[in-house]
C-alpha cells in the first residue's frame, strides 16, 4: 500500500482499489490505509512539477493534468486547490 501511495503517487482510494482488484480483503486494506498518513496536495504539487509543468499557464495542459490526476484518484476540489494557490510555490 505504502509503496502504491508513495512510489506510484497514487491516491489512497485509488490504492485501496487496486489492492482489491489483487484480491487483498477491504477489512485488511482499512487496517493498512489507516496507518498511513499522507498529505494529497503535496503530492498533487509533485505530479504536476514532474509531468505537467506548464499546468499553471496553459489551458490545455492544465486539463490535461486535471484528468490525469482524477484517474489517479485525487479529489477535483484538492487538484484546484493546487492550480488556484500557485504562489505556494
Amino acid at each position: 500500500a505504502k509503496e502504491l501511495i508513495f512510489t506510484k503517487k497514487l491516491s489512497k482510494s485509488r490504492a485501496e482499489y487496486e489492492l482489491i482488484k489483487k484480491g487483498i480483503s477491504k477489512d485488511i486494506i482499512e487496517c493498512i490505509m489507516s496507518d498511513i498518513e499522507y498529505e494529497p496536495i503535496d503530492q498533487i504539487k509533485f505530479l504536476i512539477e514532474k509531468k505537467y509543468k506548464g499546468a499553471y499557464d496553459d489551458e490545455k495542459i492544465k486539463r490535461r493534468a486535471i484528468s490525469y490526476l482524477q484517474r489517479q484518484g485525487y479529489s477535483f476540489s484538492d487538484i484546484k486547490n493546487v492550480l488556484l494557490n500557485t504562489d505556494s510555490y
